[in-house]
């Protein structure tokens, strides 16, 4: 069970809209963890949660 922390990461946006917000991620102990927005776009970014 994961508890996301207030305010949640969940909204919609208009073009150049800002949002800030938390999310939960459930991973092994002995994972690397990434997260990788626009996936598979052209401009995709990779994050190291480490």
């Amino acid at each position: 069970m994961i508890v996301e922390p207030e305010p949640s990461l969940s909204t919609e946006l208009y073009e150049g809209g800002e949002v800030e917000g938390w999310v939960a991620f459930l991973v092994d102990e002995d994972d690397t963890p990434l997260i990788v927005w626009q996936r598979e776009w052209d401009d995709e970014l990779w994050f190291s949660l480490e």
